[in-house]
C-alpha cells in the first residue's frame, strides 16, 4: 500500500512538473521542489527499483504498440500503393489497348484503301488489255481481208491470165493442128506430085 501511495506521488509531482513548468511562477516551483525532496527522502532504492521496471514494463509496451501501428501503417501504406500501382497499370493497359484498337483501325483502313487503289489499277490494266486486243484483233483482220482481197485479186488476175493463156495455147494448138494437117496435105501433094 505504502508502494502505490509513493508512486501515486510520485505520478502526481511529475504531471504536475509536466503540466506547470513552462508557465509556473518561482513559489510554485519551489512548492514543487520541496515536494520532490519529501518523496526523495521517502524513496528507498528498492521501491525507485521497481518503480524503473513498470516503467520499463511500460515502455516495452508502448514500443510494441508502436511496433504494431508502425506495422500497421506500413501495410495500410504498401496496401494502398500497390492499389495505387495497380490502377496505373490497368490504365496503362487501357492506353495500350486503346492505341492498339486504334492502330489496327487505322492498318485494316489503309490496307482496304491499298486494296481498292490495286484493284482499280488492276480493272485499269484489264480495260486497257481489253482496247488494245480489240485493237489489234481490228488490225490483224483488216490486215487478213486486205490480204484475203489482194490474195483474191492475184488469184482472179492469175485465172484470167490463165483463161487468156489457155484460149491462146488452144488457138496455137488449133494452128500447129492445122499446120500440121496441111503440112501433112502439103507432103502428101508434093510426094504425089513428085512421085
Amino acid at each position: 500500500m505504502a508502494d502505490l501511495a509513493l508512486r501515486d506521488a510520485i505520478t502526481a509531482v511529475k504531471n504536475k512538473i509536466s503540466s506547470a513548468a513552462a508557465d509556473a511562477t518561482p513559489e510554485e516551483l519551489a512548492y514543487l521542489g520541496t515536494a520532490i525532496d519529501r518523496i526523495g527522502g521517502r524513496a528507498t532504492v528498492l521501491e525507485i527499483e521497481q518503480m524503473g521496471d513498470a516503467i520499463k514494463g511500460e515502455i516495452s509496451l508502448l514500443v510494441t504498440q508502436t511496433k504494431t501501428d508502425v506495422s500497421a501503417n506500413l501495410i495500410d501504406i504498401t496496401n494502398t500503393q500497390i492499389g495505387i500501382l495497380e490502377s496505373r497499370v490497368n490504365e496503362s493497359r487501357t492506353a495500350i489497348d486503346d492505341k492498339t484498337d486504334l492502330m489496327t483501325i487505322y492498318v485494316d483502313t489503309k490496307l482496304a484503301a491499298t486494296k481498292t487503289d490495286l484493284d482499280n489499277k488492276v480493272l485499269e490494266c484489264n480495260n486497257d488489255v481489253t482496247t488494245k486486243v480489240v485493237e489489234s484483233t481490228t488490225v490483224m483482220e483488216n490486215v487478213v481481208n486486205t490480204a484475203e482481197s489482194q490474195v483474191n485479186t492475184f488469184v482472179s488476175a492469175a485465172v484470167t491470165q490463165l483463161t487468156e493463156a489457155s484460149v491462146e495455147l488452144s488457138s496455137a494448138a488449133a494452128a500447129a493442128k492445122q499446120q500440121s494437117v496441111s503440112g501433112s496435105l502439103f507432103t502428101n501433094y508434093f510426094l504425089a506430085t513428085m512421085g
